[in-house]
């Protein structure tokens, strides 16, 4: 069939979009286009800077097999898991294939891709240490990142295309091929001004929201409207799923991080830099008029309330 020979196109290069296309490629696919709107790939998933959750890994303490990540995911989700089924279930069979699938992932990222992933912390909402990063000073976000486009590249197959914005899904009734299935056939892409047309199955990887602020996050979630970000202040995507009848769901569910660096000189500043995790995982504390209020190591809903082993009055 004529649809065979289309390229994969993946929109969004970052952490989901880059094992997308590698899945792809695995997959015998003849090819693998990745846009991406910014002017260098990577997305957020660059910035990342505590580390990859896994479990039972080789990089844990063997004496002591970690078998509380489903657990542990289970009680930090609390109210987003409904009380009655059907999505009472349905919610905790994803968290099973989440935690279940970890040690896969860890695997492929240091078996594959070659990520040192071999120093693990206890962090936030976890009862036992399994936040894996490397040793050295790169972030495991920039490294995770920066090796796998690394091995994409080297692939003959593969096409990274920055600065080009999808504008819109192309569906098969709007195509006027023949052989088109049913469902979404291409993309409609602008690069500078000029506006073309791609053919092939689609997957859209483009994350979250956080970075519109006065957009899709004042929407949903209008208690957070133009909040600092570390997220670049991009407009989110999910319009254009909207618009082809995808239906969209737990867009209120918007997880706040509780730390992060203000610079004394641009206080105002919208985006802000991150202060990871990985700083109370190591023993860094949160203090309030010089007392320390809140479990650093508790669930981030916790750290945002104030609530924990430390609340003082």
């Amino acid at each position: 069939m004529a649809s065979e020979s289309r390229p994969v196109i993946v929109v969004g290069s970052g952490l989901a979009g880059l094992v997308a296309a590698t899945t792809a490629l695995r997959c015998n696919a003849k090819a693998v286009v990745l846009l991406e709107r910014a002017a260098k790939p990577g997305g957020n998933s660059i910035k990342a800077s505590s580390g990859i959750n896994g479990a039972p890994t080789r990089f844990q303490n063997q004496a002591h097999i970690d078998t509380t990540f489903f657990s542990d995911t289970i009680k930090s989700a609390g109210k987003r898991i409904p009380p009655s089924p059907p999505e009472h279930i349905r919610r905790k069979e994803l968290i099973k294939l989440l935690t279940n699938n970890s040690l896969s992932a860890v695997d492929f990222l240091s078996d594959d891709i070659g990520v040192d992933l071999s120093v693990v912390a206890q962090l936030g909402g976890h009862s036992v240490a399994r936040t894996h990063r490397g040793a050295g000073k790169t972030p495991p976000g920039a490294d995770i990142v920066t090796r796998l486009l690394r091995a994409l590249q080297d692939d003959s197959r593969f096409q990274l295309r920055t600065g080009c914005e999808v504008t819109r899904l192309l569906s098969s009734t709007q195509s006027p091929r023949f052989d088109d299935p049913p469902g979404i056939v291409g993309v409609e892409v602008r690069s500078g001004d000029e506006l073309t047309y791609l053919s092939g199955p689609v997957i859209f990887a483009t994350g979250g929201f956080a970075g519109d602020a006065d957009g899709l996050l004042a929407k949903y979630r209008p208690d957070l409207a133009g909040i600092p970000s570390t997220n670049e202040a991009r407009p989110g995507m999910h319009s254009l799923l909207a618009d082809v009848g995808a239906q969209l769901v737990d867009m209120d569910s918007v997880q706040v991080h509780p730390t992060g660096f203000v610079d004394p000189l641009s206080q105002a500043s919208p985006l802000k830099f991150l202060a990871a995790e990985m700083l109370r995982g190591e023993g860094g504390i949160l203090l309030h008029n010089g007392r320390r209020f809140v479990n650093e190591l508790g669930t981030r809903e916790q750290a945002l309330s104030g609530s924990g082993t430390y609340k003082y009055s």
